[in-house]
């Protein structure tokens, strides 16, 4: 990894964005969140219209486009703080005090990062999944520098 791109992770960390191995997936998601927010207009400005039909598949498309932004904004983020986590269901904030260590899990096809909380518990962090080869060096990297911070704060 080189110094460009560990610079740029501090950054991203700094700047309260999820961390991420891969931005494809997420600019994917925003970019169906934005066609189905703008299909849902679309939709809606019929039933206004007087198509009655048209309801059902405005609040569909509503509820997608909801759908896809959570997705985008799934991860980790790093604060002064601590680290906020977010799941598909639920949002996690928790201090550095709170957090025991942090960890890569997986199989050989996927492997995600996992925050371990000093009450046992364990939070996968969704947003961080690594397929590739080199989407795992630059999940080992994000490792390093979180288990660093954490020393850091811990100290």
């Amino acid at each position: 990894m080189s110094v460009s791109e560990a610079t740029q992770l501090n950054s991203s960390a700094e700047e309260g964005k999820p961390l991420r191995v891969n931005e494809w997936g997420t600019n994917g998601m925003w970019m169906l969140c934005l066609i189905m927010a703008l299909l849902a207009l679309l939709t809606l400005w019929s039933a206004v219209r007087g198509n009655s039909e048209a309801v059902a598949s405005a609040i569909a498309f509503s509820l997608f486009s909801v759908l896809c932004g959570r997705i985008a904004m799934l991860g980790l983020v790093v604060k002064d703080d601590g680290v906020m986590v977010r799941t598909f269901w639920r949002t996690f904030d928790m201090t550095w005090g709170e957090v025991e260590d942090f960890e890569l899990r997986g199989t050989v096809f996927r492997t995600s990062l996992r925050v371990k909380r000093a009450d046992g518990k364990v939070i996968g962090a969704q947003g961080l999944a690594a397929r590739t080869a080199t989407e795992k060096q630059r999940a080992q990297l994000i490792l390093d520098e979180l288990r660093q911070r954490l020393l850091e704060r811990q100290h």
